[in-house]
């Protein structure tokens, strides 16, 4: 009986709501599962909000201690890069977490889509996110223990600032001077002061080890490596990095990445490291905003589900002329420093920094289009082709409608004469694949001194870009 008095003591002291949620909430599908829950989609029947709900088995053998230790973490976090809690349960069956609803995938499934290196503007705002999360639970002397591209979340698929900590599983409260036997964590990102059975750490140290791996993830962002494939590795700590890298990001890897954990940079210092500040000056200049622009326009090709936007691209290729696409063809042989065939990040960013007047009208186009697209910081796919690079043209010489332009928007429409003016007939002609009441809805919806049956170039291209 006194053990139950003391559950029940722990369970008002947090909140725990002594009955079952499915009441509150209806069940949707399975989000995931891990080794001692499984998590759900779930939605609140009187708001209709969507949450996620982590279901803990009672049958499991460690389910009620991992339960209350994460709730007793995650109600004293509340950061914009940690997982939100709303409510708990406890039933006869199990312990349940109500969560915020992340709607994006975790870093490690975005990882292994890409198939790529994060550039070290991308790589940097993640890893200040992340060392953000952490430094908020270090102040607070939470450890997280396990972190690992799996446990950071997108709240959405398009905001690279809310990369959310998750799973607190393993985490504890810690006294920074008190000794711990804790041998917990993923095999890939476990710091080598774990590893050695006959070690005992303090909570200082504890908080180093997650500033070990917090590295691991680094090095993996702009490798796609793992640094360590085998525990002698970790043991010696022989990092392996390329030149290619910027000094400031190889001083940092080292200072995470190092075996002393006295000489190992806590979360406030890596906040404040060069490599994060020279980052952010990059990420703020305006020829990196317009790569995030074209990026984002891209992906968005590629995953088009308007018809009308397929449609347009379609015909938007013939505008740029062959000796255009040649002249493409030689800026990215000569912006490509790696000589792969695609311009990363940082080589299309020196492209649009060519300010040479004797550039092809195409690059011109390019840039245009970039003022005129919506800027996104995060992206799936890697890298420019010359083929984007023809599109981003095709696009940019429709919305610069000069003469030149005008004429090459003419022909591809089939006017004889081309007036930088479209009519819907002529792209009712043009994009046939497109159903007349879409391209009506364009022309209706066009701005008020706009709407008619004739519109100019740049009017009717921003239109369907808008929708």
């Amino acid at each position: 009986m006194a053990a139950a008095g003391k559950g029940t003591d722990i369970a008002a002291k947090f909140g725990v709501r002594q009955c079952s949620p499915w009441d509150a909430y209806d069940r949707r599908n399975a989000l995931g599962e891990g080794g001692f829950s499984k998590i759900y989609r779930v939605r609140h029947r009187h708001t209709s909000k969507q949450y996620a709900i982590k279901v803990l088995d009672k049958a499991q053998k460690h389910s009620r201690d991992t339960f209350f230790v994460e709730v007793k973490l995650l109600t004293a976090l509340d950061h914009k890069n940690i997982i939100s809690v709303y409510e708990t349960f406890e039933d006869k069956h199990a312990y349940y977490i109500v969560l915020e609803l992340m709607h994006g995938k975790d870093l490690f499934d975005v990882l292994d889509a890409k198939r790529d290196v994060f550039p070290e503007a991308t790589a940097a705002k993640l890893i200040r996110s992340m060392a953000d999360a952490v430094r908020f639970c270090h102040d607070r002397n939470i450890v997280h223990l396990d972190l690992k591209p799996e446990n950071f979340v997108f709240a959405r698929s398009d905001d690279i600032d809310r990369l959310v900590l998750v799973d607190f599983g393993l985490g504890r409260l810690v006294r920074p001077d008190a000794h711990y036997r804790d041998r917990v964590g993923s095999m890939q990102y476990i710091a080598p002061e774990m590893i050695d059975e006959n070690s005992v750490c303090t909570g200082t140290m504890l908080k180093a080890c997650d500033m070990w791996s917090l590295g691991v993830i680094l090095y993996i962002l702009v490798t796609g490596l793992i640094p360590f494939s085998n525990w002698d590795e970790v043991k010696t700590g022989r990092l392996r990095l390329s030149k290619s890298m910027s000094k400031e990001l190889r001083d940092l890897l080292k200072s995470l990445l190092t075996r002393d954990t006295f000489k190992r940079i806590t979360a406030a210092e890596l906040l404040t490291h060069p490599w994060l500040a020279m980052m952010e000056d990059i990420g703020n200049n305006p020829m990196y905003k317009a790569v995030r622009a074209g990026a984002a326009f891209l992906t968005g090709r590629k995953k088009a589900t308007s018809p009308m936007l397929v449609a347009l691209i379609d015909a938007l290729k013939p505008v740029v002329l062959v000796e255009d696409r040649h002249e493409l063809e030689g800026l990215v042989a000569h912006f490509d420093a790696d000589n792969d065939g695609v311009l990363n990040d940082d080589e299309f960013a020196s492209l649009l920094s060519d300010d040479s007047e004797s550039g092809p009208a195409s690059l011109s186009a390019i840039k245009k289009a970039l003022t005129m697209l919506p800027n996104s910081q995060y992206r799936e796919e890697a890298g420019f082709t010359l083929n984007d690079l023809v599109l981003l043209a095709a696009v940019g010489m429709l919305i610069l409608n000069t003469s030149s332009s005008r004429k090459r928007v003419g022909l591809a429409v089939g006017q004889k004469k081309p007036r930088g003016m479209i009519t819907k007939g002529e792209v009712e002609h043009t994009l046939r694949s497109v159903d007349t009441a879409t391209i009506s809805a364009v022309f209706r919806e066009a701005p008020v001194q706009e709407r008619r049956k004739v519109l100019p170039v740049d009017v009717f291209v921003a239109a369907v870009l808008d929708r």
